[in-house]
């Protein structure tokens, strides 16, 4: 049994616009993503002592300790 092959080729990318121009980040979104880390660094701050903050610093420094040593 032969089986058909399709009329055009599914293997190619279509020609799209490049990935940095088809994802805007418009100015009400920004805005108000730079709102919600504020908050939550906030309610971090008040209410656990900055403990995640501390937290994610210290694995911040790993990781940037970690990728020096790989380079």
């Amino acid at each position: 049994m032969r089986y058909a092959l399709p009329l055009h080729d599914t293997c190619t990318l279509s020609p799209a616009s490049p990935l940095w121009q088809a994802a805007a980040m418009s100015n009400r979104f920004a805005f108000v993503f730079f709102a919600l880390i504020c908050g939550s660094l906030a309610f971090d701050w008040l209410n656990n002592e900055a403990l995640v903050i501390i937290f994610l610093g210290q694995r911040l420094l790993d990781l940037i300790a970690w990728i020096a040593f790989w380079r």
